[in-house]
């Protein structure tokens, strides 16, 4: 399950990015399950570590991680641009 999690949030970062909604690519690491419906998503990159998602039973995790990113973005400060962090 968590494997599917890293690959789905994968794809969201990617579509993304390609639809500039994000001013950088990002590179999920490692999906670790903290409770049953909590979950936080370890990023490749020095701008962005990691981000916490809280997925009901009966919700898309990529529509929640998807609205997550988003937040986060919106929220981040100083100057984003396209250059990786650690890759």
């Amino acid at each position: 399950m968590l494997e599917e999690y890293k690959a789905v949030a994968q794809q969201v970062v990617n579509e993304l990015y390609r639809d500039n909604l994000i001013p950088f690519k990002l590179f999920p690491g490692i999906v670790i399950c903290l409770a049953p419906d909590d979950y936080t998503v370890r990023f490749f990159d020095s701008r962005l570590y990691s981000l916490d998602v809280t997925c009901h039973e009966k919700e898309s995790f990529k529509e929640v991680f998807r609205a997550a990113v988003l937040e986060r973005m919106d929220k981040m400060s100083g100057h984003l641009d396209k250059k990786t962090g650690t890759r």
